[in-house]
């Protein structure tokens, strides 16, 4: 071979390496920028999905804390009518209803009694809307107390589950910079 041959075929073989090698990195940093932007688009999912899920938590609270009051703020309401000064007895038995009902059986059967005595009291200082909150507290009572049952039941069915993210999509703490 003559020397110019040897020449050229050294510097084809040079270029030849040299694309082989320009092509290699380039399918490496090819491969990694694709990684490092389905990962950032992975995390961007789970950030959205975390949110989600703490908004979906959020809203079943509310509802959670939308079913109950109703019965309670009637017999609230009710407690505001029914209660007075010259009756103790029955204004403590109501400040246990709560919610949550601290009640016992014992006691509310003897809020009933009271309720029908106030209910068919006759003295002036009875009015007849507290003759008819008298009258409607037990129905209230019945009804809050069941519905809190049905929550109580309902609360123990649900589970929270954590999504945790795998390794290599956790958020990377923050490097610390040398100075």
């Amino acid at each position: 071979m003559s020397p110019t041959l040897t020449t050229v075929l050294i510097t084809l073989s040079t270029i030849l390496f040299g694309g082989l090698v320009s092509f290699a990195f380039a399918i490496f940093w090819y491969r990694l920028n694709s990684a490092r932007t389905e990962r950032d688009r992975l995390r961007a999912e789970y950030a959205a999905l975390i949110l989600r899920v703490d908004s979906l938590d959020k809203q079943l609270a509310l509802v959670g804390h939308d079913v109950v009051p109703i019965s309670a703020a009637l017999q609230a309401m009710l407690i505001k009518e029914l209660t007075h000064f010259h009756t103790p007895r029955m204004d403590d038995l109501m400040k246990k209803l709560g919610p949550p009902s601290t009640l016992t059986e014992v006691e509310e059967a003897e809020l009933l009694v009271l309720l029908k005595e106030r209910e068919i009291d006759m003295d002036a200082l009875i009015s007849d809307s507290e003759r008819d909150a008298a009258h409607i507290l037990p129905a209230i009572m019945k009804r809050a107390k069941a519905e809190a049952e049905a929550l109580q039941i309902q609360r123990t069915q649900l589970q929270t589950v954590a999504i945790m993210p795998p390794p290599a999509l956790a958020p990377e703490a923050p490097e610390k910079q040398s100075g």
